[in-house]
């Protein structure tokens, strides 16, 4: 009987030893990689293509259906000529007719309509601008930009390049750090984006004067920087 006890016995610390084997033998060991998170950009300087003009037709008196017949007819007049342009492309925008919250008997409405053109062709909407200008049309904006399609050219070559610059960097630090790059975990590319320095050109200034013609706007397209970032979670190990 006693004999049979300690074989059980044996049996059982056997049967633990073993289990104890299997759970140590399961157990992960403790991950020697290390994750690096990178940021690479690509820039590129590229021409300015496309110009874009905001006008407004304004008005102001004692009657607001006086304020909006005036508006109306100036408008209508201003996209006439635009028609004349093949080449630019024209939208109207926020039409308001208001009075100031604080205003006494006999104080003024005042009205707007917004106008904006936009096209390749610079001369074409500085010129009908200045047109437009000497109808009475105030202007609130001039700027140049990349249009969508060259964004879209130059893509391809700044993913490229920063890809290069990415991998590039992750051996360099690599290196530095005495590991090896294993892979790359994770990549997210961004999309080619303008970067806008100086704020667009806006004007408050007064129309010019019945018998003074104002010449068309003077200015110059310039070139801009176009942006593009890649994010990457490296894995490198020893």
């Amino acid at each position: 009987m006693r004999s049979k006890l300690v074989l059980a016995i044996c049996f059982l610390a056997l049967a633990l030893n073993n289990h104890a084997s299997a759970t140590e033998s399961s157990a992960p060991a403790a991950s020697t990689k290390t994750e690096i998170q990178l940021v690479q950009q690509a820039q590129r300087v590229v021409a300015r293509d496309r110009v874009l003009a905001t006008l407004q037709v304004t008005s102001k008196g004692p009657n607001a259906r006086q304020i909006q017949t005036e508006i109306n007819r100036k408008m209508m007049a201003a996209l006439a000529k635009v028609k004349d342009a093949p080449m630019v492309t024209a939208e109207t925008g926020s039409y308001s007719v208001t009075r100031p919250y604080n205003a006494k008997d006999g104080d003024d409405w005042r009205g707007a309509q917004v106008l904006t053109m936009t096209s390749d062709d610079f001369e074409a909407v500085l010129n009908l601008a200045g047109e437009l200008q000497n109808d009475g049309l105030v202007m609130g904006e001039l700027r140049f930009f990349v249009s969508p399609d060259s964004l879209k050219a130059t893509q391809d070559e700044l993913t490229a390049a920063a890809l290069t610059a990415l991998k590039d960097r992750a051996q360099n630090i690599a290196g530095d750090l005495v590991l090896k790059v294993e892979r790359y975990k994770t990549i997210a590319v961004g999309n080619a984006t303008e970067e806008f320095g100086e704020s667009p050109m806006r004007s408050k200034g007064a129309v010019a004067g019945a018998n003074k013609k104002a010449p068309p706007p003077a200015a110059i397209a310039g070139e801009a920087s176009v942006t593009l970032t890649v994010n990457s979670t490296v894995l490198m190990a020893p």
